[in-house]
């Protein structure tokens, strides 16, 4: 059980000196997807190459990056069964696509995350 960053950062201890040489497979339960901060996701170089995730300078001058953030809004729904029933309803992209939408948003951005877990590996040898 594996909570937020905690997947990425075991992820990355898997590909590093010592263990690289000692662990040839792994069985991770990564779970809490929408905890996970964008400086802790181990492979930000594959949402990049996807065109996701670029950084700019949001509203108030701070460097921001919206699409991490709409992947943790959109996995952070899974516990609802409608948008009223959503402690973050009045986020504005969930309302202007509404619950159903937002919802096959949710397994794809799970989804995109977890490809991207699996390509790190893959590109670190597992």
């Amino acid at each position: 059980h594996l909570c937020g960053g905690a997947t990425n950062g075991s992820i990355e201890a898997l590909c590093r000196p010592p263990l690289d040489a000692y662990v040839g497979a792994c069985c991770l339960a990564p779970c809490c997807h929408q905890k996970t901060k964008r400086e802790q996701y181990c492979n930000i170089a594959y949402l990049e190459s996807l065109g996701f995730c670029e950084m700019h300078i949001g509203k108030r001058g701070s460097v921001e990056d919206n699409d991490f953030k709409n992947f943790g809004r959109f996995i952070n729904t899974s516990r609802a069964k409608s948008l009223d029933d959503f402690e973050y309803k009045h986020k504005g992209i969930l309302e202007m696509l509404g619950f159903s939408r937002s919802a096959e948003l949710r397994r794809k951005a799970r989804r995109l995350l977890k490809e991207g877990r699996l390509q790190y590996l893959r590109d670190h040898g597992f």
